[in-house]
């Protein structure tokens, strides 16, 4: 399948009929063919666009619109957003090195492994603050990357880093949430979530202490904030709320897991309970807050001992 016969209708068909395609189609062919020619070269890519790759697409994206909105069956139907929300997800995909290499270098960060991040606070989820962070903290970023990631992907990041922060930190004018800055900010909330993931992966399920508790639930709402302020999870609220929902249920779990012990001492006895974590609980949480039940806490612990519980009515 051609590329335009992929971007168009996600541009055109909201609005303009059949024939109004086709008539952007001849008139705008030669601006249609070179952005398409030049995303294609953008999109197969195992790396993100630098700047001045960006820039191209950018300008002959803008020469394709300025041509599409001249036509009389499209004239007073177009507007800035609807432009702008039909970038082809060039600056907001995730490349094979933002997965393998910078996502992993942003959680090394938020897990404050290396003591020359510590200074850094909340402040990489501020564009202006970041950028100044990455310029500043150069040799510490390559360190993490060149301890985590790939040699051909720390290779990319050491030669082009400059480059690539400064268009991942760029907060542009006019957002429509096509640019690598919002692709960059959602990775951070990203990196958080799998630091919510490691903590919990450290916590016993029955003996938490409440300053792991506070850890963790501080850790999720923090993560929580990040999906809420990042506009590319506009397009899946559905997250939003099963973010929230695991801080809700991190945050009550210690007296909800009091609350069943005390009515059913007998899962004491059980080994279903007594090396479960946290994330333990968090995975099988997810099923629980996608069918929608009120009780994860219960209902987790009655899918983790079912085993046990059945044994116990076998030998009755």
């Amino acid at each position: 399948m051609k590329l335009f016969q992929l971007f168009i209708p996600v541009l055109l068909f909201p609005f303009a009929t059949a024939s109004c395609v086709t008539e952007i189609n001849e008139a705008c062919q030669e601006q249609l063919e070179t952005k398409n020619e030049v995303a294609k070269g953008i999109v197969n890519s195992l790396y993100p666009p630098l700047k001045n790759a960006w820039k191209n697409y950018t300008e002959t994206y803008q020469k394709y619109l300025d041509c599409a909105s001249e036509q009389d069956c499209y004239k007073g139907k177009l507007n800035e957003s609807i432009f702008e929300t039909a970038r082809d997800y060039i600056g907001t995909k995730t490349y094979p090195f933002d997965h393998s290499c910078l996502r992993l270098v942003l959680e090394k960060v938020y897990d404050g492994g290396y003591e020359c991040t510590h200074q850094f606070g909340d402040d990489l989820r501020n564009l202006t603050a970041a950028h100044t962070i990455f310029r500043n903290a150069k040799l510490c970023f390559l360190k993490i990357a060149q301890d985590t990631c790939k040699p051909e992907h720390f290779q990319f990041f050491q030669q082009n880093y400059d480059d690539l922060m400064e268009l991942y930190t760029d907060q542009p004018v006019k957002n429509a949430c096509t640019n690598p800055s919002d692709k960059f900010y959602k990775m951070q909330c990203e990196s958080l979530a799998a630091g919510v993931k490691a903590k919990a992966a450290e916590i016993p399920f029955l003996n938490a202490t409440s300053s792991d508790v506070k850890e963790i639930v501080s850790l999720c709402r923090e993560c929580q904030t990040c999906t809420h302020d990042s506009c590319l999870f506009d397009q899946d609220p559905d997250m939003r709320t099963r973010v929230k929902r695991m801080c809700d249920d991190f945050e009550t779990l210690p007296s909800n897991i009091t609350l069943i012990l005390d009515r059913r001492p007998k899962l004491l006895e059980y080994k279903c309970l007594a090396n479960m974590t946290y994330l333990d609980f968090l995975g099988k949480q997810m099923f629980c807050i996608m069918g929608q039940k009120d009780n994860c806490t219960l209902f987790v612990v009655s899918k983790m001992c079912q085993e046990e519980v059945m044994a116990d009515f076998e030998d009755l």
